[in-house]
């Protein structure tokens, strides 16, 4: 590299920051060590100018915007999240206690644009949509399992409410 004149005054020198043109693609990996994704662009704060977030690409699946409150390490090789993002629930199996199918989650519904879950929807087929709360949750892993002594009750899209 070609000598570089410095106009700083409590600034770091070049080597000791990150060059954000080479972040594209580097791994975007969850708290417990899921690759999500790919870096798609890093977003800065306009009047503040520090990074506020990250846009990540998960493979056919959209993109999702994480901001640098979630991020715990920034480096040049990956992005390590502290955190399990609430969005990546949809499509999963929700199985009650018992070990029945009870459908898949359509829909993650949060505190606002938070990670905090509210409560999940879920769909099956000729079934309506549910609502269960958080709470009646027990596990969330490849599967959603609910807890013992919760029973949900569906009903065929032709029962009245």
């Amino acid at each position: 590299m070609r000598r570089v004149d410095y106009i700083i005054t409590n600034e770091k020198r070049i080597e000791e920051n990150i060059d954000v043109s080479k972040l594209k693609g580097i791994k975007v990996i969850s708290k417990s060590g899921h690759v999500l994704g790919k870096l798609s662009k890093v977003y800065l704060d306009r009047d503040k100018l520090n990074v506020e977030g990250v846009l990540v690409r998960m493979n056919g699946l959209g993109k999702f915007f994480i901001g640098m409150s979630y991020i715990v390490r920034f480096s040049e090789s990956a992005i390590i999240l502290n955190i399990e993002p609430s969005v990546l629930i949809k499509g999963k199996k929700v199985i009650d206690y018992e070990g029945k199918i009870l459908g898949i989650v359509s829909k993650v519904i949060r505190k606002e644009e938070k990670n905090d879950v509210v409560k999940l929807q879920i769909s099956s087929f000729l079934k309506k949509k549910v609502d269960i709360p958080i709470n009646y949750v027990d596990i969330i892993s490849k599967a959603v399992i609910l807890k013992e002594d919760h029973d949900i009750r569906q009903k065929y899209i032709w029962q009245r409410s």
